[in-house]
């Protein structure tokens, strides 16, 4: 199952309609209003100022708490966007839990269907009128028209948005997944591992994208345990755009609404294009199963030892985005320059997707461990890539 997870809105408000909802919702004076705001403006912080004094953030904290009782959003936050100039009070909410008004289960994504995109566009609409009641009930005509054009989604800035797919396999195997998603992810296009070493979690990011596959079971222990048996065996694999020039960019490439990237074939296209991007598409083997693998392909020679090659630095580097970066100084090949390596070491790791194999053997003690050895699973540890496309 595909589609989207978390996103986060921002709804625009002028000065004016900011200082109501502060005064109506929040029910600061107009003294606090003024100064919370005068702070806000004149903060030095370069793309937004948060709300940060402590006495008045608290109040938002404990209106967010109080509205969670009543709609389904996961925080609120209020801000100042210096480069529009405007305020924004900034929402978080599951998509899935708009549409149908209950916490999502982990196997449960809201999954772009046309009737949850009008579902999700009236209800999220009722969100935002419900947590600014008070504006949208204004004395003053030109607060509530002001405000009223704005609560809808296609009138919102969307600021983060999640595509997600629920990856499932046995609950025992999640662990090596894990540990060999590891090894075979890439550094390139600016994406840079942030994790080397944890268990629970691959992660790749660069500044407007994160890339992730993680134990969901491992993850909502912590904060849902209600759901932890429901989450067995469930790898949980994100795009997360986080940044706004990001979103713009891909508003342009569906049509320019917000509400055009809530679709299941955006979510897909997401998910694809960065899985091939930056992880493998083939099955793990065992190392003398895939020696047996590549003799059955008809490979000449040259092409057999070019695949090994690029293993073997693979194995020794222990992860593939480590070996790209070394590979002309530990590869039996000679190569001019480092630019002509990588082109090489991609090429031949395309190659070896393209068999249908990770660049990757399993280690044999890894093997053993989690019974990739056994006759029963033929040497191979089956690629989680099928379930998304």
């Amino acid at each position: 199952m595909l589609g989207i997870d978390t996103l986060t809105v921002g709804v625009p408000l002028s000065i004016v309609t900011a200082e109501e909802f502060l005064k109506q919702c929040l029910y600061f004076t107009e003294e606090e209003a003024k100064d919370c705001l005068r702070q806000m403006i004149i903060a030095k912080a370069k793309y937004k100022s948060q709300l940060c004094d402590m006495k008045y953030l608290r109040r938002l904290i404990e209106y967010g708490k109080y509205m969670q009782t009543k709609k389904p959003i996961k925080y609120i936050r209020f801000a100042y966007f210096k480069n529009t100039m405007e305020f924004c009070l900034l929402i978080c909410v599951s998509p899935f839990e708009v549409v149908y008004c209950r916490k999502a289960k982990p196997n449960e994504l809201f999954t772009g269907s046309d009737e949850e995109v009008a579902d999700f566009n009236i209800n999220m609409a009722d969100i935002i009128a419900r947590i600014c009641w008070n504006v949208n009930y204004s004395e003053n005509a030109d607060i509530r028209t002001e405000f009223r054009s704005k609560m809808f989604f296609n009138k919102m800035y969307l600021l983060r948005i999640d595509y997600t797919c629920n990856l499932v396999t046995e609950k025992e195997k999640v662990p090596l997944y894990i540990i060999l998603y590891n090894s075979t992810v890439l550094e390139k296009h600016n994406f840079k591992r942030s994790n080397k070493y944890k268990q629970n979690c691959v992660r790749v990011k660069n500044k407007q994208t994160a890339v992730i596959l993680y134990d969901k079971e491992a993850q909502i222990k912590n904060c849902s345990p209600e759901y932890a048996k429901e989450a067995e065996g469930i790898i949980r694999f994100e795009v997360q755009h986080k940044k706004s020039a990001k979103i713009r960019n891909l508003k342009k490439e569906y049509g320019g609404l917000n509400l055009n990237l809530l679709y299941r074939e955006v979510a897909l296209a997401q998910l694809l294009y960065y899985w091939c991007l930056l992880l493998p598409e083939g099955d793990f083997y065992k190392w003398n199963a895939l020696i047996k693998k590549l003799d059955c392909l008809g490979l000449t020679n040259s092409q057999k030892e070019k695949i090994i090659d690029v293993f073997i630095v693979n194995q020794n580097s222990h992860s593939v985005a480590t070996a790209r970066n070394s590979f002309k100084l530990k590869s039996r090949f000679n190569f001019k320059s480092e630019a002509k390596a990588k082109a090489a070491f991609d090429k031949r790791i395309k190659a070896t997707s393209a068999l249908g194999i990770a660049p990757y053997a399993v280690p044999v003690e890894k093997s053993v461990k989690y019974g990739i050895h056994k006759y029963d699973y033929g040497s191979c540890l089956p690629s989680l890539f099928p379930q998304i496309a």
